[in-house]
């Protein structure tokens, strides 16, 4: 039995839900290293990284962050549609 605070029960109650795209679990191993800077990538997605990845992984990770930042701004845009002024 798990036991959650407050904050997170309200969350949990929230009709609103971020949808994380799918991942290939290989990419997802690498996206769990440290020594890749995911802000970096999203930066500019050619520059040499410390890790050696092929172009077409870079150009997966960019796409699948790129996806699941739209999903946060989605969210987030809905909650300060619903904020009381």
């Amino acid at each position: 039995m798990y036991h959650y605070s407050r904050d997170y029960a309200a969350l949990d109650w929230h009709p609103l839900r971020t949808r994380m795209p799918p991942l290939d679990p290989f990419l997802a191993e690498v996206i769990g290293d440290p020594r890749l800077s995911l802000s970096g990538l999203m930066r500019e997605q050619m520059q040499r990284l410390p890790l050696d990845i092929s172009l077409e992984y870079r150009s997966s990770i960019h796409a699948w962050l790129f996806k699941l930042l739209r999903e946060i701004q989605r969210v987030t845009c809905a909650l300060d549609a619903c904020r009381p002024f």
